[in-house]
């Protein structure tokens, strides 16, 4: 079980580099591309800026602003760094609940199939079986695999057990 484990997780490695690869050869020279044509022109926007504030308001009071620029600047550059972070959390949530749905479908599929095979092949046995005894094999196993077959799916679906309670809450109580 641990073998199979360490495969699952080196896969799921595997798949995550690959997408890692993918994302930076498709967007990084569209990223690069945005901020060599974004940048010069917020270097010379900020000289300019920081000209005017410093003949209309004085020495220090451009100083002021510039370094309330600055911390301004400090805190969106934050958020768009942590974006990416909350983008793949969202993905990884939505993963998860996707993997989890699949995993019960085919929990339920599987347990439909195992019980439906055994039929089918317990069925093709006694078909086979009663084909050898009256020379009619050739018609007597197709209908015993179907046969056994929908008595297999028949008995999973008949002795599956009750379902699940949904857990609903009264609104109000009547007393």
């Amino acid at each position: 079980m641990e073998r199979l484990e360490n495969t699952a997780a080196v896969v799921r490695k595997l798949v995550l580099l690959t997408m890692l690869g993918f994302l930076v050869v498709v967007l990084g020279p569209v990223i690069v591309t945005a901020l060599s044509v974004v940048v010069p022109f917020a270097l010379i926007g900020f000289l300019v800026w920081g000209g005017f504030q410093l003949v209309c308001h004085g020495r220090q009071v451009a100083w002021q602003h510039t370094r309330e620029f600055g911390s301004g600047l400090v805190a969106v550059l934050r958020r768009l760094v942590a974006a990416p972070g909350r983008v793949f959390a969202a993905g990884k949530k939505g993963g998860l609940f996707a993997w989890r749905k699949a995993h019960a479908l085919g929990r339920s599929v599987g347990g439909i199939l195992v019980q439906t095979l055994g039929g089918a092949l317990v069925g093709g046995l006694l078909g086979v079986l009663g084909g050898l005894h009256y020379h009619d094999a050739v018609v007597r196993v197709p209908i015993g695999i179907l046969g056994g077959a929908l008595l297999g799916l028949g008995a999973r679906v008949l002795l599956r057990g009750p379902a699940k309670p949904v857990g609903v809450q009264p609104t109000e109580t009547i007393g």
